[in-house]
């Protein structure tokens, strides 16, 4: 072999040599590198968002209180009054002329009782929207399910309402209000 031949064979058995370094040594070495930085990141943000649970314990510990001492219940039928009574008070205030008030089914999923009350009345279209506007603004959890508005008069202006509306009562035993707390709540007229 002449000088010519063994550089070529040198060359050759240097490339084979690192493609062989390069596909058994360093492309697996490169690739665990990514895959651990990938879970290095995904630790990170859990991490994150742990230590935002942890600093926000206390607020959520706060308004978790907040939300059952003045509308999660155990005293359903305290509830149902308290519930009936805010519907009339508010429907009143807004206007609306309520015809029928009926307790509809109960629907359990523990720890909650869901309870319903259909509304049928009469009213202005802004009134009707006052009354929601109200219902929204409680203190207590209340929910519009569903709404059926018809019109009463040819422009519109006086329209029929439906309303299916429910609300949260705990069924596991928990620390009830006081009774003061069971009074209707006074029309806020703010939207949430």
């Amino acid at each position: 072999m002449n000088r010519r031949e063994r550089l070529l064979v040198i060359i050759i058995a240097a490339l084979a040599l690192l493609f062989v370094v390069d596909q058994f040594v360093v492309s697996p070495y490169l690739t665990a590198y990514e895959s651990r930085s990938d879970e290095a990141a995904n630790v990170e943000q859990k991490l994150q968002a742990a230590r935002v649970l942890v600093n926000n314990q206390t607020l959520i510990e706060h308004q978790w209180s907040q939300l059952r001492n003045t509308g999660l219940h155990l005293n359903e039928s305290a509830l149902r009054l308290k519930t009936q009574r805010g519907l009339i008070e508010w429907s009143a205030a807004a206007g609306v002329n309520i015809t029928t008030l009926v307790s509809g089914r109960t629907v359990e999923e523990p720890p909650f009782k869901q309870l319903q009350f259909v509304v049928t009345g009469d009213g202005s279209l802004p009134a009707v929207v006052a009354l929601l506007e109200s219902i929204y603004a409680s203190p207590f959890p209340l929910t519009v399910h569903h709404m059926d508005l018809t019109s009463r008069d040819d422009a519109g202006q006086r329209v029929n309402v439906r309303l299916t509306v429910s609300t949260l009562c705990l069924t596991s035993p928990q620390d009830e209000p006081a009774a003061n707390e069971l009074s209707a709540p006074a029309v806020t007229g703010e939207l949430l």
